[in-house]
């Protein structure tokens, strides 16, 4: 995992596969966003928003298919609302979907459904 404390000129992924995206943000929820957090094939990658603005950040994703659980958490956040990347899919609404007598529906319980750790 790489961190970056500076805005990369373009993102080392292929624009043609899914990108696995995931924020954390300070205080608590629908607070700020602290890091952005990138995953495709075994390369992950971390935003420190810290010391770069989202705004920046977000024309450099524009062109991925954006995967996460709760996505619409992490685009509801302060500095992500009212955008959206070109295509996204939320693995928390797919579970729900597709099996909707879970228990719950947190990542760690759909990925012990499926075996995943």
């Amino acid at each position: 995992m790489k961190l970056y404390k500076q805005l990369p000129d373009k993102l080392p992924f292929d624009t043609q596969k899914p990108l696995m995206f995931d924020t954390e943000t300070m205080h608590g929820f629908g607070g700020r966003t602290r890091l952005v957090q990138l995953h495709q094939d075994g390369v992950s990658i971390v935003l420190d928003c810290y010391y770069m603005s989202v705004e920046d950040i977000k024309p450099l994703l524009h062109p991925y298919t954006l995967v996460a659980h709760n996505i619409m958490y992490d685009l509801s956040c302060v500095d992500f609302a009212g955008w959206l990347p070109t295509d996204i899919h939320d693995t928390m609404h797919l579970a729900k979907c597709y099996m909707p007598k879970l228990e719950s529906f947190s990542l760690n319980t759909v990925a012990d459904h499926f075996g995943l750790s």
